[in-house]
């Protein structure tokens, strides 16, 4: 079973423009990332299936901000890890995040 992460280039720092980031993310949804990959080596990205299991988000600027995450524990169970703050949240909060970095795992 493999694992796959997908990163923001679009969301880097406009440090000529004060540090604000680029209000560009990911958007994805909850079972593919087909539209992230560029081509598996041995297979067809179509192919294979994928689920997704944490989202990176960063809000700040390039001289000051904070990263937190969205992790599935579960079937339809999520959390938001912020510091020592674990909270379980809907999977729409996490659908509708501005998201940094995504992971997914393979699909058995």
């Amino acid at each position: 079973m493999g694992s796959y992460c997908a990163h923001s280039n679009a969301r880097d720092f406009g440090l000529v423009s004060g540090g604000d980031h680029q209000n560009d993310s990911l958007s994805f949804d909850e079972s593919d990332k087909s539209k992230h990959a560029t081509k598996d080596l041995n297979q067809s990205s179509t192919s294979l299936k994928y689920d997704l299991t944490a989202v990176i988000v960063h809000h700040g600027t390039a001289y000051s901000g904070h990263f937190f995450a969205y992790r599935r524990l579960g079937p339809d169970f999520w959390v938001k890890a912020s510091d020592s703050v674990v909270e379980q949240v809907p999977i729409k909060t996490v659908l509708e995040a501005e998201a940094y970095m995504l992971f997914y795992a393979q699909c058995k």
